[in-house]
């Protein structure tokens, strides 16, 4: 949600916020410290509960990422900082520091508690056996976020999602993460993990589907000379699905993505890049695969930035009569602020992944526009359209399949600040698949607002 920031306030506004921030610094800087004991802070922060979360995906497209199973979770990707700068700078202007004042401060740890509510009301939503059903769906979304030092972030975020349909199931949801950096002499180095656990409808299995996921990556770059820098990248990605016919069960993956970078001009880089990876299916077939891919990245001015990778990938199919998979990949991202208030963006990409029907594969290619337009400094419009095709490919010629995916997404939202910590927004989106396999088409709405409020 992009609310109005601070800098499209009134000047005489701005001097306000500005001496009180100043006069805030000072407090904090003499005060003895806290008055009151840990045990009572951590009270406080479970009572709190605030902090703004998006509401669930009901219908959620296939995944749109740039290449399969390569996972990075660096918050200030290494290619986008200059050669050799501290990545301290990037966390601790928008980590450690917060926008307004937060009292949950104890010694290094910096506390983000929030809460949010989310009303939906669905139609057309796939149920088993290529159904459709109305539900009304709620959920209340606590979490909470501790900053620790300038270079680690840890969140937790259990959601309740309740269905006024008796054909779906209530769930628990949760979601939690850790990232931080740190530099070692000309070495940068980034580290990620992340876990989820939801159950939501799914175009691709056209029921509500049971996910947990877990992924760890590991990123390392330092910069060589005054032209080059070498960026490398390890992932884990540990899946698993329940909940629908012939669910492959699970996967474990290993991969690793390296690039070399060559800084041409300073608004424009260039770097090519080497990959591999290893899939293990707990029921279905095994496979490796490599890529070979290239990058521009450039920026025409402050307005207009843009970056583009495309490639190669060779998929191999373990233990099985299968020939080789080779397809192309790319990636594709646009970004261009027409105004202050005004801004345009597109994206592309093409990809392979595991499929979550057993003994497949899926090639994916998406293609999704954004606005977003601040209106009287008050309110934020956001609008995105996107469009996805899948192919679903056998990994072995004991399984036949000719299925292909079309989806036509959409989605508006208009959201405004309230009292400075929350938020409100109104929203409608609409997701339609077509399908040359029966029971896998549907069209669904959904119309809903969203409260939330945090520190």
């Amino acid at each position: 949600m992009n609310l109005p920031h601070s800098r499209t306030f009134p000047s005489h506004q701005r001097i306000r916020v500005s001496v009180s921030q100043n006069l805030r610094r000072k407090v904090r800087r003499s005060a003895p410290g806290p008055r009151y004991p840990a045990w009572l802070a951590l009270v406080y922060t479970i009572l709190a509960l605030p902090r703004a979360l998006a509401q669930p995906v009901l219908v959620a497209p296939p995944p749109v990422v740039n290449a399969p199973i390569s996972v990075n979770f660096d918050p200030a990707p290494e290619e986008d900082r200059e050669p050799g700068a501290d990545p301290d700078d990037a966390m601790e202007s928008s980590a450690s520091t917060p926008r307004n004042f937060n009292p949950l401060v104890w010694g290094p740890f910096t506390l983000h508690p929030s809460v949010s509510y989310t009303f939906t009301h669905s139609t057309g939503m796939p149920i088993r056996g290529g159904r459709q059903e109305d539900s009304i769906v709620q959920s209340v979304t606590p979490s909470i976020s501790i900053n620790i030092g300038r270079r680690w972030v840890a969140s937790y975020t259990p959601s309740l999602v309740f269905y006024s349909n008796e054909e779906l199931d209530d769930r628990l949801q949760h979601t939690a993460s850790l990232s931080g950096n740190a530099q070692f002499d000309i070495w940068s180095f980034s580290l990620g993990q992340n876990f989820s656990m939801s159950s939501e409808s799914r175009s691709e299995t056209a029921t509500q589907t049971d996910q947990k996921h877990i992924s760890t990556s590991l990123s390392a770059a330092r910069a060589i000379g005054r032209d080059w820098s070498l960026q490398l990248q390890v992932s884990q990605s540990i899946a698993d699905q329940s909940g629908y016919e012939d669910a492959q069960g699970g996967s474990r993956s290993w991969s690793t993505m390296n690039w070399l970078n060559y800084h041409l001009a300073p608004r424009i880089s260039l770097a090519g890049g080497v990959g591999a990876g290893y899939v293990d299916v707990s029921s279905g077939t095994d496979m490796t695969h490599e890529q070979l891919q290239g990058r521009i990245t450039f920026g025409l001015s402050q307005k207009l930035s843009a970056s583009l990778n495309a490639g190669v990938e060779i998929r191999q199919f373990l233990d099985t009569d299968k020939g080789s998979l080779i397809n192309p990949l790319f990636g594709l991202s646009v970004s261009y602020a027409a105004t202050e208030r005004t801004t345009l963006g597109l994206a592309a990409s093409r990809n392979i992944s595991t499929s979550f029907f057993r003994n497949q594969v899926t090639e994916n290619t998406s293609v999704t526009a954004t606005f977003t337009q601040q209106i009287f400094n008050r309110l934020a419009l956001n609008m995105s359209a996107s469009y996805t095709t899948t192919d679903y490919e056998a990994t072995t010629s004991a399984v036949s399949t000719s299925r292909k995916d079309e989806n036509l997404a959409y989605r508006a939202s208009l959201s405004t600040a309230v009292y400075r910590r929350g938020s409100f927004s109104v929203f409608y989106a609409r997701s339609e698949n077509l399908s040359n396999s029966s029971g896998f088409d549907y069209a669904s709405n959904q119309t809903g607002f969203s409260f939330s409020f945090g520190y």
